[in-house]
């Protein structure tokens, strides 16, 4: 009899291993949402997708890239998946994504503080200004459209959110269109709060979410995550990892 439960114990441990895996995700310097301090990668929605995995059963590794080489990463399944991530048509060819965001993000333009620039919300007012972004972000459908037909020319790519904010305080664009939150946050992780004005409405509010390779075959895991971090926001789990970073 002993040795009958010894064997069952095996087995059902061994089917235990046998689904755990072993996942590597990029993301980039957005913080609160994702940074880098003292050498550790941390941050809410580094800490939300480490809680899904290790719901799920699994384990994750996320290391920091520039957003246009993570998206390739991920569309030529170097690696497993990034966030945070808009959904796009052009995205959903390569990526799979669930209906849960891992975050809500918004497209805010920021001016340096001596400037006398101001947004109605009328996007055709950007016509003819130079306009700071990171490259291969997407910042919504309306804005992403003018800048593909052409309507929006002064568009100025960066690598990543530093060189953005510190182009902005050196006033070497006439906008930087960033999350709200983020630029917030880096401007006063910098002592420069004062050097830049948050301009309303918004360009755009937009959930963002982890993409998934579709060359890695990952639809199964995006489909258990989804479950997984829905969850996470109805047990209150999500909203206390986000108030930990942000109050």
């Amino acid at each position: 009899m002993k040795k009958v439960l010894f064997a069952v114990v095996l087995l059902l441990l061994s089917a235990q291993f046998a689904v755990a895996g072993s996942y590597n995700l990029v993301t980039l310097e957005n913080p609160p949402f994702e940074y880098t301090d003292n050498g550790k990668v941390t941050g809410v929605c580094v800490d939300v997708v480490t809680e899904a995995f290790k719901r799920m059963g699994h384990t994750v590794n996320i290391e920091m890239q520039p957003w246009g080489r993570g998206i390739n990463l991920v569309k030529t399944g170097a690696k497993d998946g990034i966030f945070n991530a808009l959904i796009t048509p052009e995205r959903k060819q390569f990526m799979v994504f669930g209906s849960t965001p891992v975050v809500n993000e918004s497209a805010t333009l920021f001016v340096p503080a001596s400037s006398g620039l101001t947004y109605s919300g009328d996007l055709n007012s950007l016509k003819g200004k130079t306009i700071g972004v990171v490259k291969g972000f997407s910042y919504g459908e309306k804005f992403d459209g003018m800048v593909k037909s052409g309507a929006l020319t002064g568009i100025d790519p960066s690598r990543d959110l530093n060189s953005n904010v510190k182009k902005l305080i050196g006033k070497r664009f006439d906008y930087y269109l960033g999350d709200g939150l983020v630029t917030m946050f880096t401007l006063n992780k910098m002592g420069k709060a004062s050097a830049a004005k948050r301009l309303s409405p918004d360009v755009a509010s937009t959930p963002t979410f982890v993409g998934f390779s579709k060359a890695k075959g990952l639809e199964a895991l995006a489909a258990d995550f989804d479950k997984t971090l829905k969850g996470m926001y109805d047990d209150g789990s999500y909203q206390k990892i986000f108030d930990k970073y942000t109050k």
